[in-house]
């Protein structure tokens, strides 16, 4: 029998300081905007990475630090009530301008990076 949490460490893991509590960035975040942030943190490639594109149909290289996603897949993978598209896409505005990340869009994927 498999042993789920080897499995569960197998797929990576984030280091997070307590200095976050004394962060510019997540100090000015409300409690929704701290859960998306965390999340967004978590989804960030650990390596150099490919996406097959299936709209281009190519892959594309998807660096350390970034991830492809959508806001819906961001709702459906953090499943609480409280989190809207609306919530996600203003949390993503603000660390957008908090210089905390950086988002290229396309009709069919968003491409975010976590600076």
């Amino acid at each position: 029998m498999a042993n789920p949490q080897r499995e569960f460490l197998e797929d990576g893991y984030i280091k997070l300081s307590r200095k976050i509590f004394i962060s510019k960035t997540f100090s000015n975040l409300n409690a929704i905007q701290k859960l998306i942030t965390i999340y967004l943190i978590l989804m960030a490639n650990h390596k150099d990475n490919e996406w097959w594109d299936s709209y281009q149909q190519k892959f594309i290289t998807v660096p350390r630090g970034s991830f492809v996603t959508s806001v819906e897949q961001i709702r459906k993978k953090i499943k609480d009530k409280l989190v809207t598209t609306q919530k996600i896409r203003t949390c993503i505005k603000i660390l957008k301008n908090m210089q905390f990340l950086t988002i290229k869009t396309t009709k069919h994927y968003s491409l975010i990076t976590i600076v």
